[in-house]
């Protein structure tokens, strides 16, 4: 989504190009949410350890981040997302290794 004015002006297609930034950001949260649900699901069914839900600790950052994105505009994307999704993702993959090698 912080390219999304330079990949149209470029002709190139992306999902966020072709929905837009409101749906685009719909696409971020689920995509968001759909990794927070995943780890119990696997859990569950015995592929994932139940320490991986060590992952969920950053699940306050994770809604610090979504409400960021939900009030951001196309021009002030960069800055409410981009390092704030690294540093989560950073985060919640230290966790679930951690919680690979304690399981």
């Amino acid at each position: 989504m912080r390219d999304l004015d330079d990949d149209r002006d470029r002709g190139v297609r992306t999902v966020a190009n072709l929905v837009g930034h409101r749906a685009g950001k719909v696409e971020y949260l689920l995509l968001m949410l759909g990794t927070y649900a995943m780890v119990p699901v696997l859990a569950a069914l015995g592929l994932l350890p139940w320490w991986c839900m060590l992952s969920w600790l950053t699940s306050p950052l994770a809604f610090k981040v979504a409400a960021r994105i939900m009030k951001s505009t196309p021009r002030d994307f960069p800055d409410a997302g981009v390092e704030h999704t690294a540093q989560l993702h950073l985060l919640f993959g230290v966790l679930l290794v951690m919680g690979l090698f304690i399981g």
